[in-house]
């Protein structure tokens, strides 16, 4: 099920889309400007990036940080990053 986040959102709440099973794909405008933690957390969306996305960032909205795959020891900030929505390990 996909699920567009309307133009003008600012905010996602905590765990506002928390273990939704059938959630597989997000749109995210670039109005929000906060993520609160878990808010997508066991999401399948969320899950398949971490096991099959290309990139070692999720980058949404206006340059949230919402996912980092990388090594934890050689974490470097994307420039186009405002705030982070996602523990760094």
């Amino acid at each position: 099920m996909p699920v567009v986040i309307p133009e003008g959102t600012t905010t996602i709440g905590y765990a506002a889309f928390y273990h939704c099973d059938d959630l597989e794909d997000v749109t995210i405008p670039d109005s929000v400007t906060y993520i609160a933690d878990n808010a997508f957390a066991y999401t399948p969306w969320l899950e398949n990036w971490y096991e099959n996305g290309d990139e070692d960032y999720l980058i949404v909205g206006d340059g949230i940080l919402l996912g980092y795959k990388g090594d934890p020891e050689n974490y470097v900030q994307p420039q186009n990053v405002k705030s982070i929505a996602c523990k760094i390990p």
